[in-house]
């Protein structure tokens, strides 16, 4: 599976049979949110302790990590200060890349050598919790270091065993990520931990999450988010598919609804040319239409391709004889945007009365979810 916002950070991967997993280097020791304000003069003052040997500090967006202001350490402290204007993330960055998160607002104290931070609620709420999440990131980058000496000739056993720590490692954080939720539904702060973690929690659990707490409505980290899981709604077994309009290979526009609720069980593939997962999963789509089709089964491709000769000339090279539709558009397709879709292959399977019965169905249990609709 190809993870847009996982492909853009620093990974490493472990192969272990079929399975592709992604070990990211956690940023949730540094993910904080603050009070979204009016875009009115917000004034803040950050006044803190550099680590030892810092000659400079940097203040940067800590939403898109571009460089805000830098000021010279003297005596082993810093100050920044400045206007907010409504973007009141901060992240302090020293010249080894270490960080730190702040809310810019108000007056604020910060001790860089053990992530302290003083002087506001918010500030206060999320220095503890930060903490407590770098101990994760900490026992992660044990693993990597264990993994690193083998460069790409990890033994099978050593690669299962790496892959269970991780696992282990992962299902604790989330434990401790559910538990910040559940306590501070009265805080803001949280909403960027889980901007953070999106690609390593639940669904379900992140609907809950938002839900719950009506303030995350204020945090603009979580606008993404909260579009795609408009669109996580839509792909639910039971519901109405949502329809669209996006060009065929002829460039002629044509509406899902051409193809799908029409009486046929019709599975929508979220591709591209560019996805190797994607690819190496059309031979099981081609098994199902070719076994299929005949019995009222049909497909739709919804290509997240950009470049028309790399998308026309796939369809081609793999024959694939159904309908295909894209924008060209890559990852800010209509396809995604209405089906909150961050990751592909993703397939969603149609009923003839247009209601979704199943997504991601892939592999066997596509063929075999077929054969219960329609017989072997």
């Amino acid at each position: 599976m190809v993870v847009k916002s996982v492909c853009l950070r620093t990974t490493i991967k472990l192969k272990y049979n079929r399975k592709v997993f992604d070990m990211k280097k956690t940023l949730l020791a540094m993910a904080f949110v603050g009070a979204v304000l009016p875009a009115l003069a917000q004034k803040y003052t950050i006044t803190g302790v550099a680590p030892a040997g810092a000659t400079k500090m940097y203040l940067s967006n800590a939403e898109n990590r571009q460089q805000r202001d830098s000021v010279a350490v003297v005596d082993g402290k810093f100050k920044f200060s400045g206007d907010a204007q409504g973007k009141v993330f901060g992240l302090l960055v020293d010249e080894a890349s270490n960080r730190q998160l702040v809310i810019l607002d108000g007056n604020v104290e910060a001790d860089f050598s053990n992530h302290a931070l003083k002087g506001t609620a918010e500030n206060e709420a999320l220095a503890p919790w930060a903490k407590r999440l770098s101990e994760f990131d900490a026992r992660e980058q044990a693993v990597y270091e264990e993994a690193r000496p083998y460069g790409q000739n990890l033994p099978d056993t050593t690669r299962e065993r790496l892959i269970a720590k991780l696992e282990a490692i992962g299902e604790a954080r989330n434990s401790v990520l559910l538990q910040l939720f559940s306590e501070n539904k009265d805080r803001l702060f949280p909403a960027y931990f889980l901007a953070m973690s999106e690609n390593d929690m639940e669904r379900k659990d992140i609907i809950a999450i938002v839900e719950a707490n009506p303030r995350f409505a204020d945090a603009s980290v979580l606008n993404k988010l909260k579009g795609r899981i408009a669109g996580w709604k839509r792909q639910m077994p039971g519901v109405q598919f949502t329809d669209l309009t996006l060009p065929d290979t002829t460039g002629t526009p044509r509406k899902l609804s051409e193809f799908v609720g029409n009486g046929k069980y019709v599975l929508i593939d979220f591709w591209a040319s560019w996805c190797g997962p994607c690819i190496r999963e059309m031979p099981n789509v081609k098994l199902a239409y070719d076994r299929f089709h005949a019995k009222g089964f049909d497909v739709v491709g919804l290509s997240f391709d950009r470049d028309r000769k790399s998308w026309l000339g796939a369809v081609k090279r793999l024959n694939l004889p159904w309908h295909h539709l894209s924008d060209l558009k890559f990852w800010e397709t209509e396809a995604a945007k209405v089906y909150g879709v961050n990751a592909i292959p993703m397939m969603l399977l149609v009923g003839p009365d247009g209601k979704i019965i199943a997504n991601d169905l892939r592999g066997e249990a596509l063929q075999q979810k077929l054969e219960e609709l329609l017989g072997k």
